[in-house]
């Protein structure tokens, strides 16, 4: 890929800038929400319930009783809410245990089942950007490289520009999963406050894990467009060069 660029130019400061950024935000989401994790995942919740009660109690509270909570499989932080399946599988240490994260993470997960279960309006835009999506992800970055050795032609630039749509799709389904992840962590707080789940001291705690976790989506967010930038400007600076 470096070739690539080089045959563009080479990487100019601008350039370097926004890859930079965008590495800078992947290590810095990803090490918050780790750190955030870690210490609250240590620290005991004000109650005697695990996670997996935590979120039992929220979705008999919805009357939902047509959703599961489910141990799941893999490793910490992959917990997750399935509408097909209808289950809220939570990672063991959330499942079985009583801390300050797993309460947070429990009550945020069940927060999408209730999403689902009230219709809400952005669940229904993210669905129907979902396909789309996972075509984008997986061609656009093929498409860009491909259209960069062939941008001399026609067919060239026209794949490079397809690529960076792609790359367009991808932000705009992230861009509408920070509502719903943002909805999902207030409808937590709200439940855990609103049915007396968490003492007073704890929620500070549990505000401070879910918006790690929530930071990581506008990281995600933010690297795809500086991406986009990135690819943009990289094509338009060459073609001043060539002329």
């Amino acid at each position: 890929m470096m070739l690539l660029y080089y045959g563009y130019g080479g990487l100019d400061t601008v350039q370097l800038i926004l890859i930079g950024a965008a590495l800078l935000l992947a290590v810095f989401s990803q090490s918050k929400v780790r750190g955030t994790y870690e210490k609250y995942k240590q620290i005991p919740a004000n109650t005697n319930l695990t996670g997996a009660q935590i979120a039992q109690t929220i979705l008999d509270h919805h009357n939902i009783h047509d959703v599961q909570v489910v141990p799941g499989q893999g490793a910490e932080l992959s917990d997750f809410y399935d509408p097909k399946k209808k289950i809220v599988s939570l990672s063991s240490n959330i499942y079985n245990t009583n801390s300050i994260a797993a309460m947070a993470v429990a009550a945020h997960e069940v927060g999408h089942a209730i999403q689902h279960a009230t219709d809400y309006k952005f669940i229904a835009i993210r669905n129907r950007l979902l396909p789309m999506t996972i075509v984008a992800s997986n061609f656009s970055m093929l498409i860009v490289m491909l259209s960069l050795i062939f941008y001399s032609s026609s067919i060239g630039q026209t794949m490079f520009w397809v690529g960076i749509a792609m790359y367009g799709i991808v932000g705009l389904f992230q861009l509408v999963t920070l509502p719903v992840e943002f909805d999902a962590s207030k409808r937590a707080i709200n439940n855990l406050q609103t049915l007396n789940l968490v003492a007073d001291e704890d929620i500070a705690g549990s505000k401070q894990m879910l918006n790690a976790a929530a930071f990581t989506y506008v990281a995600a967010f933010l690297s795809t467009i500086l991406t986009i930038l990135r690819l943009v400007l990289m094509v338009v600076g060459g073609n001043r060069r060539r002329n």
